[in-house]
């Protein structure tokens, strides 16, 4: 596995465990259990279809910002059956779950932040620039001499 691949694995596994923190222990072990599986399935995956790595990389990535909203609604919808099962408590006050959107959007804009420095947008721009800048125009010579 590459370090690309590792790294985005990485900052996954991270946000899961960010995301069900609080959650009483078989219900955090359950979700992060669930989601080294999916990680594991897909890095097989990519390595059987000899898949280039930082398109994997990038996937896994993507599918970890791009399933933040599902992970925090997640976290909101088990946090609240708990406490509604009356079974443990949770905290799962109208500022947590405020909390919790605001640190994902946050989350999300950074990723998709350093996406593009990495992918280099800035090269983007410059292109785009060029694109839309008038060629040179060419200067006039009278055709009489002095």
């Amino acid at each position: 596995m590459s370090v690309l691949i590792e790294l985005t694995v990485g900052i996954a596994r991270g946000w899961t465990a960010t995301y069900t923190r609080g959650l009483p222990k078989e219900f955090r072990a359950e979700r992060i259990a669930e989601i080294d599986s999916d990680l594991w399935d897909q890095r097989r995956f990519a390595e059987l279809k000899r898949k280039p790595e930082p398109g994997t990389a990038a996937e896994v990535l993507a599918r970890t910002v791009l399933g933040m909203p599902a992970d925090v609604f997640w976290r909101i919808e088990t946090g609240s059956s708990l406490k509604a099962n009356r079974r443990i408590s949770v905290d799962n006050s109208m500022p947590v779950r405020i909390g919790m959107v605001i640190v994902t959007l946050l989350l999300a804009g950074l990723v998709f932040l350093g996406m593009s420095i990495v992918f280099g947008a800035g090269e983007w721009n410059n292109r785009g620039e060029q694109a839309w800048s008038s060629p040179p125009v060419p200067s006039y010579r009278s055709p009489v001499s002095g």
